[in-house]
């Protein structure tokens, strides 16, 4: 693994990272589902609960076993009312903004990924008014590529820099220790247990700033 003193290049996971994912992803699968017909009962935990898996496993975990075969189709009616939920409660963590500045201001190399589905990862960073702060942007649907093999391609693209991969779920985690990487879990995110694996921890965004300070 690297030493943190020589990590130049920070890659960050968008959902329970960087973006409070749950309300937008809640009212925009609930009216979904209505238009197929279908309800769930506690489905916002359930939301909670594949926020950082892939598309197909995420909406495949709300339909009736006899209903698989629906997902891309929920998949086409979550993204056509993520915009109209999003412009309702849709925000980053407290001093994402801030804190993704002066890490710029500081000389770090900034890249994010996802396993969000393309349009998603395309218009929620805009939204927040975050990518310009990105040198680079992939989500695994663009290429279908696993997250480490993500990881890789981004370090390959920046340069090869050592790196941490900031995250909540056990597959950044993960993900991170297959390339060799510092792995911080984000505990405010959706997934604090599988969080607390990681090399590093953080309670809020802003943490970041007393971890990396290139001098």
């Amino acid at each position: 693994m690297v030493n943190l003193k020589d990590v130049k290049l920070l890659i960050f996971d968008l959902d329970g990272t960087l973006f409070q994912t749950i309300g937008p992803e809640t009212e925009s699968v609930k009216m979904s589902l209505r238009d197929m017909g279908l309800e769930v009962d506690n489905l916002e935990e359930k939301v909670k609960g594949y926020i950082g898996k892939t598309t197909e496993e995420s909406y495949k975990s709300l339909l009736p076993s006899d209903q698989l075969h629906r997902w891309e189709e929920l998949e086409e009616k979550v993204l056509k009312y993520f915009n109209e939920a999003i412009l309702k409660n849709g925000e980053s963590f407290p001093g994402v903004i801030e804190t993704l500045q002066a890490l710029k201001q500081r000389g770090y190399k900034l890249a994010l990924y996802s396993n969000a589905p393309i349009g998603y990862f395309e218009y929620v960073p805009d939204y927040l008014g975050i990518t310009k702060f990105f040198d680079y942007a992939e989500c695994v649907d663009e290429n279908n590529l696993t997250k480490p093999v993500l990881i890789n391609k981004i370090k390959t693209k920046l340069g090869e820099l050592d790196a941490a991969v900031v995250g909540d779920r056990i597959q950044d985690i993960e993900a991170a220790k297959e390339n060799g990487l510092i792995s911080i879990g984000a505990l405010y995110g959706y997934g604090k247990e599988e969080a607390e694996k990681a090399d590093l921890t953080i309670n809020e965004f802003s943490d970041l700033l007393k971890i990396f300070n290139i001098k």
